[in-house]
């Protein structure tokens, strides 16, 4: 993990996909912190990034339908006590 700004990181990570792993290397956003309806302290951020299904044996149906797919990943943390 790397921060390249104080609101933005790199976060390298394996990914399985149809039983095809991968590392990858994700840019994470970072939403927002604060207390949660218990009180408890919460962040959260979100991950979007593009991948070829192609990569992970999805070939189905190419090249009618595009082989990119972009996913958005919301992430939170809880802070356990």
């Amino acid at each position: 993990m790397a921060a390249t700004d104080p609101k933005n990181l790199q976060v390298t990570g394996d990914f399985t996909l149809n039983g095809v792993t991968k590392t990858l290397t994700v840019p994470v956003t970072f939403i927002g912190a604060g207390k949660g309806p218990q009180g408890e302290s919460r962040i959260g951020g979100e991950a979007r990034f593009t991948i070829l299904r192609s990569d992970y044996g999805i070939k189905t149906f190419l090249p009618a339908i595009t082989d990119e797919v972009e996913l958005t990943i919301a992430i939170e943390g809880v802070l356990q006590p």
